[in-house]
């Protein structure tokens, strides 16, 4: 089974770090797309069922996904290829989160560029 960056990605978190992540997918400001929500939520469930998540195929994530359309691989890829951008959102929110130096620094910045 071929190693997908997604999957490699998401074992790095921790359980803290997934529910995190989880609830940035729920928020509609950072997600639209409620397919990547159930899609992780399919994946992350195999995940703490302690499941090779590499197993996983394509197909049984669109088979959770969409049941009543026939698999399509590019929608596919693209659906997983979306949640990874995601996921690298989430990452750098994190990181951000754990810099108030450089937020104040963004905030100056952000307030300099609006009110001149």
């Amino acid at each position: 089974m071929k190693e997908r960056k997604l999957f490699k990605a998401l074992e790095c978190l921790d359980v803290h770090e997934l529910a995190a992540f989880r609830k940035f997918l729920q928020s509609p400001f950072f997600n639209v797309n409620e397919d990547l929500t159930h899609t992780f939520g399919y994946i992350e469930q195999k995940f703490r069922t302690g499941a090779d998540i590499h197993a996983i195929s394509n197909e049984d994530i669109w088979s959770v996904v969409r049941p009543h359309q026939p698999y399509d691989d590019q929608k596919m890829r693209k659906l997983l290829s979306d949640l990874l951008v995601l996921l690298e959102s989430f990452m750098a929110h994190a990181e951000f989160a754990r810099k108030p130096a450089l937020q104040l620094s963004m905030k100056l910045e952000a307030a300099r560029k609006k009110y001149g």
